[in-house]
């Protein structure tokens, strides 16, 4: 071989040792082939970083989508080995990928743009999705994280109340209706972020996040705990002895037309004014009275079946609250008690 050959080899070689040098620092790719005219030489570039992504929901469903990248004129998933990889975070754990299911667990290429996978029966959380794009082996900066998917945890698994009182725990009532706790059973993927509304009603308990709500069943309390709800002596706020045959009568009167009415009992000084629940005309009684005024709602069938069962011609009502139990004793015969049960104040 002659010098000149030599020397012509050695050039090659060093034009050679440059371009490889140039690519570890810039992490650059080689195209496949040589340019058309080129002497043999290659293609030396850099890939550029993806472009942030979409995500749109339904249900738990993913879909993905995001501009292609181009490379020497041409999108990248049309050129031969190119393409885009997907990995999905959680925005508790934003450190770690995630491999996602479905079409977004392939390289994704083709002549679209943009591009999209899909990832279907996603797990309740918060999830970004990141692209990168690929060529050969080699590797372009990953996209800035979409927006978060929110999926909303399902319905609580339970709701139980956990300070309840009556038999079984199981009820709402006076000695913890101003605080009330509960224990919710979120899905085991919900975040420490995740909220949940309780709702309380007539038929029970409802949870819910926004999208699901779920029941819970409670049954009537019929042997409600008393000890929790009867007035103590420290308790009464009042007291109203009233003749009991007059109060019978004007009762009487009142549950002509409705016997299932309520009466609506206001204690001034010195007087009972009693009507009819709703009614604007009220009749007036004469009364001993001690204590603070009030107002009492009773059904009258129950407070007439209570007045039958007293003896002696006066009767003394005993008070604490609108919404608590009223004692009708007999002055005579103070042992002898009803606790009758109040009714609404308010239409």
């Amino acid at each position: 071989m002659t010098r000149a050959r030599r020397r012509r080899l050695l050039t090659m070689g060093s034009v050679a040792a440059v371009a490889f040098g140039v690519a570890g620092i810039v992490g650059a790719y080689w195209s496949a082939g040589s340019n058309p005219g080129g002497n043999g030489h290659g293609l030396v570039g850099a890939l550029p970083t993806a472009a942030t992504p979409s995500v749109s929901l339904a249900s738990r469903t993913a879909t993905v989508s995001w501009a292609q990248s181009l490379v020497n004129g041409s999108s990248l998933g049309q050129l031969a080995s190119g393409g885009y990889s997907v990995a999905r975070y959680a925005e508790d754990d934003p450190g770690t990928a995630i491999a996602p299911g479905g079409t977004c667990a392939t390289v994704l290429s083709g002549a679209a743009d943009p591009l999209s996978c899909t990832e279907s029966g996603l797990a309740t959380g918060r999830w970004a999705y990141a692209v990168t794009p690929l060529l050969y082996s080699w590797t372009g900066g990953e996209s800035t994280r979409s927006p978060s998917a929110i999926i909303a945890p399902d319905a609580p698994v339970s709701v139980t109340l956990t300070n309840g009182g009556g038999a079984g725990g199981a009820f709402i009532n006076t000695g913890n209706q101003s605080g009330l706790s509960f224990a919710v059973v979120l899905a085991a993927t919900s975040l420490t972020s995740d909220t949940v509304t309780l709702t309380l009603g007539q038929d029970g308990v409802s949870g819910s996040d926004g999208t699901d709500v779920v029941e819970v069943p409670t049954e009537p309390d019929r042997f409600p705990a008393y000890r929790l709800i009867i007035p103590a002596p420290s308790m009464r706020i009042g007291r109203v002895a009233v003749d009991r045959d007059r109060l019978s009568g004007l009762l009487d009167n009142l549950a002509q037309d409705d016997a299932g009415a309520s009466a609506r009992l206001v204690v001034t000084e010195g007087r009972l004014r009693v009507s009819r629940f709703g009614d604007a005309e009220t009749t007036s009684l004469p009364a001993s009275t001690s204590g603070l005024p009030t107002t009492i709602c009773l059904a009258i069938g129950v407070l007439q079946a209570a007045l039958g069962a007293m003896v002696g011609s006066t009767v003394s009502l005993v008070y604490a609250a609108a919404d608590r139990p009223v004692s009708l004793t007999p002055v005579e015969q103070r042992r002898l008690e009803a606790l009758l049960m109040p009714s609404r104040t308010e239409p």
